[in-house]
């Protein structure tokens, strides 16, 4: 019995840790004279209902337009996402070279002559000291790459129980995302919001060693920068980046199926550890739901989620303040009943099963 609670021991210390470097904070300076030129680059296919928004949310930032170049990647869409583009004479609009996300954005980067790159997506949003926020940060740093957080915005067709579950999903890796890379281990980062510079794009080599594996774009990239310079994290409500969630439990599947299906490829020690940690922590919190339900030990089972439930509130609630949302306590409780389930199904579909995204079948290799 006292081994079984080793484990969900660990996990909590391993929480309380990312908590406290969460909790650092990472002194900033504002850039009085910009002159640092820079190319956003957004990949897109089939965004004809999110386009208009972005372009106009990008031509509002307050950033030197003269040192701003938007390039908008045009991956094979099938709707007007093109036709839309086109009505914009100040914006880039490149056909991809090859297909998929990865070779989008080397298109771009192959045409721009910028400094800078900062990547985000064509559903999200920002607010106008975006681009600054980031340069600030990479001018004071010296980064090879600073990343941005990225938060969930709910979906008119999300069911709570669905816009829940992403939610403390995806901030809780938003949030371990900004801890590593305050320990100088960086784990994890969104493409959504990303700024590295080009030069070491190229000095690196891209793409070219994990073109195979669809996503990745963001991850595989800083991990390779992280031998050229500073990686650090743009803590700064300036900073946010807010993007859709999906609809769909099917979509929900599939994207994190695509998540999923690069972890194979970790090779730090710390990602491996952390990945065993949370593996066996659902491993646990599994065999604890099958003992309930066979009245073994119900008193000390229910104890072990309320513990759990705490410390996962304690951590969850430094990025929901951050973010201004509010938590729901329920849902928390619920989820470490049917989470568990979750997180084991994909981990084997990521591992044995290809996906379908942007209208497209992925084979995992």
């Amino acid at each position: 019995m006292y081994l079984f609670f080793l484990f969900p021991l660990l996990y909590i210390v391993w929480l309380e840790i990312l908590g406290i470097e969460w909790c650092k904070k990472i002194a900033e300076e504002k850039t009085l004279n910009y002159t640092t030129l820079i190319s956003v680059v957004v990949a897109v296919r089939n965004e004809e209902t999110q386009i208009d928004s972005l372009v106009n949310i990008l031509f509002k930032q307050n950033y030197p337009a003269s040192l701003v170049e938007i390039i908008f990647v045009d991956d094979h869409s099938t709707d007007n996402t093109i036709s839309k583009l086109k009505n914009y004479n100040e914006i880039v609009v490149l056909q991809n070279i090859g297909e998929g996300k990865k070779n989008a954005i080397t298109t771009a980067l192959n045409h721009s002559q910028a400094e800078l790159i900062v990547t985000t997506d064509a559903d999200c949003e920002m607010g106008p000291n975006w681009l600054s926020t980031l340069v600030d940060l990479y001018i004071q740093k010296n980064a090879a790459m600073v990343c941005g957080p990225v938060k969930l915005k709910k979906n008119k067709t999300n069911s709570a129980f669905l816009y829940q579950l992403q939610t403390f999903e995806f901030h809780s890796l938003i949030e371990m995302s900004a801890a590593y890379i305050k320990r100088k281990q960086p784990f994890t980062c969104n493409g959504a919001n990303l700024a590295y510079k080009r030069s070491l794009f190229f000095e690196v080599g891209g793409y070219h060693d994990n073109k195979n594996i669809a996503s990745g774009d963001d991850e595989f990239l800083m991990h390779k920068l992280a031998n050229k310079g500073p990686i650090v994290f743009a803590q700064n409500k300036d900073a946010i980046v807010t993007t859709q969630s999906v609809s769909t439990f099917t979509q929900y599947f599939e994207q994190r199926i695509r998540w999923a299906s690069k972890h194979k490829l970790y090779k730090k020690h710390y990602q491996i550890t952390a990945l065993y940690l949370v593996a066996i922590n659902h491993l646990v919190s599994m065999g604890a739901i099958v003992l309930m339900l066979s009245g073994y030990y119900t008193i000390y089972m229910l104890l072990f989620f309320l513990v759990k439930t705490f410390f996962e509130f304690r951590y969850i609630h430094n990025i929901h303040q951050f973010y201004q949302l509010p938590i729901s306590i329920i849902y928390l409780l619920l989820f470490q009943f049917v989470y568990p389930f979750i997180v084991t199904y994909i981990a084997i579909r990521s591992n044995f099963y290809g996906y379908e995204w942007k209208g497209r079948k992925i084979i995992n290799q």
